[in-house]
């Protein structure tokens, strides 16, 4: 059963680099086949630059989505030691959606990469970044690592930002379609589920994610309910019910172009005909 386990099971990797001046640092080990590196497309556009965490990972092995699941944990970033950074967001591929010894998981397997909005300022941006993250197999383990950069705005590092810019590509995108894809949807706490009416008969609902802003309240696969055109996202867990009302849900699904994302507020119970 792939948890978190108490010390001493946990193995904590943690690395301490030199300052690179290149679009990359260093490859570190931090579990077994298991590597972590920062990559930089050393370009700047309105204040913002592109940057990424570069996962290298076999098959069998993987982390964490912004909504890692009813068993692991998101990933974290911090940037104390920075020179030049004001902000940053990080800015998540679709995930695969797995069923891990009986607990939902968003995760991502292999090769990774994960890009990294900064918002910077000054001649000669300086990152050091502190990650913590799950990476896991037979076992979760939480691993750290630092990493420290140099930005060289002057020269741009085109493979990197290729690469960044295809993982981009696998973001998820505010639906600009011409028919909506939900119509409405509602918390109905009695039976422990989120209600969304469709609106688009043509969007394959099954690979629909559905996460608030508070990324501990998980939700199961969408389910065909007894009611034509409605959908149900089986809530997880017993806390959370009451920031589920009159909230803003976020509904990530893939379609023939490519993944998107809608947002959508939620209305009374009565309103969606459950």
């Amino acid at each position: 059963m792939c948890r978190f386990f108490p010390s001493p099971a946990i193995v904590v990797f943690v690395f301490l680099l030199a300052p690179v001046q290149a679009g990359e640092t260093p490859w570190q080990e931090v579990a077994p086949q298991a590597s972590l590196r920062l990559i930089s497309s050393d370009v700047v556009r309105n204040g913002k630059t592109m940057l990424a965490l570069e996962l290298s990972m076999p098959e069998t092995t993987w982390t964490y989505w912004r909504v890692p699941g009813e068993t692991g944990i998101p990933l974290q970033l911090a940037f104390e030691g920075s020179r030049g950074v004001k902000e940053f967001e990080v800015i998540w591929p679709f995930p695969k959606r797995e069923v891990i010894y009986g607990y939902v998981d968003h995760i991502y397997r292999g090769d990774v990469v994960l890009p990294l909005e900064l918002s910077v300022e000054g001649d000669n941006p300086f990152v050091s970044m502190q990650a913590v993250l799950g990476v896991c197999s037979d076992i979760c383990v939480p691993v750290f690592a630092n990493f420290e950069l140099e930005l060289n705005m002057e020269k741009r590092d085109r493979s990197q930002a290729l690469r960044i810019n295809q993982a981009l590509a696998r973001t998820p995108i505010p639906w600009d379609q011409p028919s909506d894809v939900i119509e409405a949807i509602a918390f109905d706490q009695k039976n422990q589920q989120v209600l969304a009416r469709l609106s688009n008969s043509n969007i394959d609902f099954s690979s629909m994610i559905l996460a608030t802003q508070n990324s501990s309240i998980v939700f199961g696969p969408p389910q065909k309910s007894q009611i034509e055109g409605i959908i149900a996202f089986p809530k997880l867990g017993a806390n959370g019910d009451e920031e589920l009302y009159e909230q803003s849900f976020t509904v990530s699904f893939m379609s023939s172009l490519g993944p998107y994302e809608i947002e959508q507020t939620s209305v009374s119970l009565a309103d969606i005909g459950g």
